[in-house]
C-alpha cells in the first residue's frame, strides 16, 4: 500500500510495505507524502527500499538524481492515453560510477493508470523505447515487438 499501513493489528502495531518492501513508518510517510530528497533516497542502505523509493522522488529530485549519475538520454517517446492524457517514457543511460558498477539503461516513464513515475532497469542493448518497453512487456508465453508496444494504447491495451 502506498496509502496507508499493508497491516495493522488492533494493539496499534502497524507494518508499512510497497511491491513487498518493508519500510520504518517514518521512510514510508516521507516517501509517500514526496518529502524525501534524492540525498535521503541515496542514504537507503537497503537496496530494495532505494529502488522503491525512487518511484517516489518528484521531476524536481528526479532530475537532480540523473544529473548526478551523469545519465544521458537515449531516446524519448510519448503516448496519449484514451482519456487524451500524456504518458512520457525516456531511454537513460547511467554510466558505471559511484553510484553503477557498470553501465546500465533505465526507463523512466509515467504509469498511465496512477500517474507516478516508474523507474527501471532494462537490458544494457536496449537502444530504444519501444524495444524497453516492448522487452518490459514480453514474458514467456507472449513476445512483443517493438512495433506491437508502439500499437498499444495506454489504459486500454496496457496499463
Amino acid at each position: 500500500s502506498i496509502n496507508s499501513p499493508a497491516i495493522a493489528w488492533r494493539d496499534g502495531y502497524k507494518l508499512y510495505f510497497i511491491n513487498g518492501i518493508e519500510f520504518p513508518e517514518d521512510v514510508f510517510l516521507k516517501l509517500t507524502n514526496k518529502e524525501m530528497s534524492f540525498e535521503d533516497i541515496l542514504k537507503i542502505v537497503d537496496v530494495d527500499q532505494r529502488n522503491q523509493a525512487m518511484r517516489f522522488v518528484g521531476d524536481k529530485e528526479r532530475e537532480k538524481f540523473l544529473e548526478h549519475v551523469k545519465a544521458k538520454v537515449v531516446d524519448e517517446y510519448t503516448k496519449e492515453t484514451i482519456k487524451g492524457n500524456k504518458v512520457y517514457y525516456k531511454l537513460y543511460e547511467l554510466p558505471q560510477g559511484d553510484i553503477f558498477q557498470s553501465s546500465v539503461k533505465a526507463m523512466w516513464y509515467t504509469c498511465p493508470s496512477t500517474g507516478m513515475s516508474n523507474f527501471s532497469g532494462v537490458p544494457s542493448n536496449m537502444m530504444t523505447v519501444a524495444e524497453s518497453m516492448a522487452w518490459k512487456g514480453s514474458n514467456d508465453g507472449l513476445k512483443l515487438t517493438p512495433q506491437d508496444w508502439i500499437n498499444c494504447i495506454p489504459l486500454l491495451d496496457e496499463a
